[in-house]
Order: structure tokens, then sequence, then C-alpha cells
């Protein structure tokens, strides 16, 4: 369960549950490499590893992925949102998604 620098990950723009939106990838990506201002989650597989079930702060069973946003979410009393809707929009690098942030915090 290594993880890997932020910028050797492979990305996919996720949107879940159609209001959040992030970038996401199958690596386990190391959250102390990230830039400050964008927050690390991971996500994790239902039990027949089919879909899509939830983001949690970190994952150690049934890890689909991590998932970067460019603001805080909040979780449940469980400390996890549940994923009712997933949409997979493009791949893209993490330079291109977070341009606008890292602009800003420049």
């Amino acid at each position: 369960m290594s993880r890997v620098h932020y910028l050797e990950g492979d990305y996919e723009q996720l949107v879940i549950n159609e209001t959040i939106d992030g970038i996401f990838s199958s690596y386990r990506i190391d959250r102390n490499s990230l830039p400050k201002g964008f927050f690390l989650y991971e996500i994790r597989w239902d039990d027949s590893l089919s879909s899509l079930a939830e983001i949690c702060p970190s994952v150690v069973v049934n890890h689909a992925g991590s998932f970067i946003t460019k603001s805080p979410l909040e979780f449940d009393a469980n400390n996890s949102i549940r994923i009712t809707y997933a949409n997979f929009v493009e791949f893209c690098q993490f330079g291109e998604w977070a341009y606008e942030k890292l602009a800003v915090l420049d």
C-alpha cells in the first residue's frame, strides 16, 4: 500500500452525487505531497467491487482510488459520504484541473 506523489497519478475528472467535483486516481496518493489548498480523500468500492460506494478520509479495505477536491468535504456521522451517483467526465492532468485554483493561491 505504498503511496505516490500527486504528480505521478493518472487522473479522471469525477462528479459525485451531482455536486462534488474532483479528480480521481486509482493510485494511493500521498496526502503530504499535495499543494496547499487541495484536499485528498479516498473512495471505497462496494462489497462486490463493481460500484463506487463511499468517500472517506482514508480507506484500507476495498480501496478504489484517491479523490482530490478544491474544497473540503463534510462527512456524515459515519465519517463518510455515500455515493449515489458518479460520472467520470474526462481524463485530465492535475495541472489542467487545478490551474484556476493554483493561480489564485500564487
